[in-house]
């Protein structure tokens, strides 16, 4: 209730509820303008945002700290330029993804998100060598947590990914803004075309190897199954996979071999890391059957054949 008197009070204009809160967020909007109260816990590193609002453009609006309420010290409070538009999960998925008026605006998304990697690409960040160490070393204690912990069936797929991550720390791999938590509610859409309006909420945005942030393609090719409890992709998914690629490389241009073999393994790599820890800043995996090793399931073991494109590949490329 304070919360919204102070947005009110603000704002200077009658507010309401964001349609999806995070979880450690509580957002409200204006006529113009979105307040957002966090958590001390989670706190929005404006510098990231900055740079993200440079690299993109209007898809990522500028942000503003606010003084805090008297008494509730480690309530955070920004405010934002509103993004007009929906969620994506609140138009594709409502009522399925085949109908013919929904697929074009599907397309239209997937076009606009292979511009928005696309920028990130084009936008290489200077890294020293510590840091690519220091990260590398990171990645391959987590993965070797994985090939500890997980499953049998994704040990092929996890052990592709410890023996190919040279490429994804090879200098031909651009570092870059990574946006950390690309599912389908930080991407904003217009309801009517399908386009692009904006993508939010860049708490966990950092700057690592392009690629990380790839498996939020996944969540515009298909979609959980509550009622099935799987993960499903759309009919249409491999036609909108080669879209997006088309789209991505008219704008940065021809990917040699081995920019190819990073990417994949980036992208393999960052489903591993969204999917396969406990979101608690541990090295934790989720029970099997879980929600997220469904997800898992269903997007690497499932129609996505990722076994075989993958480790059928994996000697089919040569590092300079």
């Amino acid at each position: 209730e304070e919360c919204n008197k102070f947005a009110q009070s603000y704002l200077g204009c009658d507010i309401r509820q964001a349609s999806t809160q995070g979880a450690f967020s509580y957002t409200v909007r204006g006529d113009d303008f979105v307040i957002q109260f966090r958590a001390e816990r989670s706190p929005l590193d404006l510098d990231i945002i900055k740079h993200a609002h440079q690299m993109h453009g209007d898809w990522v609006p500028e942000v503003k700290k606010l003084d805090s309420i008297p008494g509730h010290l480690t309530v955070l409070i920004y405010s934002m330029q509103l993004l007009v538009g929906v969620n994506y999960s609140l138009l594709l998925h409502s009522s399925g993804t085949t109908s013919c008026d929904v697929v074009p605006r599907q397309k239209e998304t997937v076009k606009d998100l292979a511009y928005f990697f696309s920028q990130a690409w084009n936008s290489r960040v200077p890294i020293d060598s510590s840091t690519v160490l220091i990260k590398r070393l990171g990645f391959r204690q987590k993965l070797q947590t994985l090939a500890e912990s997980l499953p049998p069936r994704f040990q092929p797929l996890v052990s592709y990914c410890k023996d190919n991550l040279q490429f994804v720390f090879d200098s031909a791999i651009p570092w870059c803004l990574n946006h950390g938590d690309l599912c389908d509610t930080n991407i904003i859409i217009d309801p009517l075309t399908g386009k692009l309006s904006g993508v939010i909420d860049w708490a966990e945005g950092s700057i690592l190897p392009f690629g990380c942030a790839l498996w939020g393609l996944e969540t515009v090719l298909g979609r959980f199954d509550f009622e099935k409890g799987e993960w499903v992709y759309d009919e249409q998914r491999e036609d909108l996979e080669d879209l997006f690629w088309e789209t991505f490389r008219s704008h940065v241009g021809s990917l040699n071999p081995a920019q190819e073999r990073g990417i994949t393994v980036a992208r393999l790599t960052g489903l591993f890391f969204r999917h396969a820890f406990k979101f608690n800043g541990l090295y934790a995996v989720p029970k099997d059957d879980s929600w997220d090793l469904r997800l898992l399931d269903g997007q690497l073991l499932g129609d996505r054949q990722w076994l075989t494109a993958c480790v059928g590949s994996s000697d089919s490329v040569s590092q300079e």
